[in-house]
């Protein structure tokens, strides 16, 4: 799998290539800049848009109340602490 086309440079600077195949698997929705990933408990947001480094962002999906940037070792321990949430594959033409 080619990465360098499905990530932006800062996601290379933060994660290993096994890494970055893992989150690519679990993503609900992706673009080159930002990707989307549920678990059983957290949402997560990783977006290479919004400022000068890879900005993790993650919230609990049941009160999305409780809102935080996190740092890499915390995000791959919250998001293999749970099983993936199901979810609907939807195409919009």
């Amino acid at each position: 799998m080619d990465l360098k086309g499905l990530f932006h440079p800062k996601f290379f600077e933060v994660f290993s290539e096994d890494e970055l195949k893992e989150i690519y698997e679990r993503a609900f929705c992706a673009t080159e800049e930002c990707y989307v990933i549920f678990n059983q408990k957290y949402f997560f947001e990783l977006s290479a848009d919004l400022g000068d480094e890879l900005e993790i962002y993650c919230d609990e999906c049941e009160t999305y109340d409780k809102g935080e940037v996190i740092d890499k070792d915390e995000f791959l321990k919250r998001l293999r602490a749970y099983p993936p949430r199901d979810g609907k594959v939807v195409e919009v033409d």
